[in-house]
């Protein structure tokens, strides 16, 4: 497990959520988009940060790309509900959020493995 490589592939998840977010936020703003649209839109763009951070993670870290991956998609999701219990007061967490967020954190984090070969 390397620390440095998955906060550094989160860091950079973040920073591609936040824009995403952003440019989402735009869209709405300026067009109507209907309500079930922007959702599937906003999970499109959670599944794209998360892939490239965990590409990211995995190519950092050069070893045990999975597992690096897997963490950091596990480290997301728990960060997300953390911010949910803030700003909501609600708690549910469960294996139907966590198990899709280390599969795709873990196979970011093995293509980032072969790319930095």
């Amino acid at each position: 497990m390397d620390l440095k490589a998955i906060l550094y592939g989160f860091f950079i998840m973040l920073m591609l959520v936040m824009v995403g977010f952003l440019l989402v936020g735009f869209t709405v703003y300026f067009f109507y988009l209907e309500s079930l649209t922007v959702f599937k839109v906003l999970m499109t763009v959670n599944i794209i940060a998360l892939t490239a951070g965990a590409l990211i993670t995995g190519r950092s870290a050069g070893r045990s790309g999975w597992l690096n991956g897997g963490l950091m998609g596990l480290g997301y999701i728990v960060f997300l509900h953390v911010i949910a219990v803030i700003l909501l007061g609600s708690f549910s967490i469960g294996y139907m959020t966590l198990l899709p967020a280390f599969i795709l954190g873990a196979a970011g984090g093995m293509v980032g493995i072969n790319l930095s070969s």
